[in-house]
């Protein structure tokens, strides 16, 4: 039997290639931003390295992604979490800002028990350092 694509996943991808084309003159290229880049594109393309490499050493970063402001990397974090843990948490990224909030509180907690909680860590280094993670090179 073949697989089928699901309708999130063809929404996902024409989510990305909207991003992706409207952001193509302000950012770097989309291969050399990172989770930390202003445009959704560039993030979900940090998202999808980690997956192809299961690199868990991203996952508070995946995490993060999860209060993003884009519904497609929001999704694509989330199915990236499940693929690499075997689970959602509840996080549903369609969901309303609350309840999203709530699942997200759920990961973070999750990652303290595990000892890869280093948000916090990242966050206040974004906010003493404007730009820091938009071109790595």
């Amino acid at each position: 039997m073949p697989d089928r694509e699901s309708p999130g996943t063809s929404r996902l991808a024409a989510l990305l290639a909207v991003a992706a084309a409207g952001l193509h003159a302000c950012a770097p290229p989309v291969s050399e931003g990172g989770f930390d880049a202003p445009d959704p594109a560039s993030q979900a393309y940090a998202i999808e390295r980690a997956a192809r490499s299961d690199d868990r050493s991203s996952l508070p970063s995946i995490v993060e992604a999860l209060d993003s402001d884009d519904p497609a990397v929001r999704f694509l974090a989330i199915n990236t979490l499940e693929s690499m843990t075997g689970t959602t948490r509840g996080y549903l990224f369609y969901d309303p800002a609350e309840a999203r909030e709530a699942a997200v509180e759920r990961w973070v907690q999750w990652l303290r028990a595990t000892g890869l909680d280093d948000t916090e860590a990242r966050r206040a280094a974004r906010a003493n350092s404007p730009g820091v993670g938009v071109h790595d090179g």
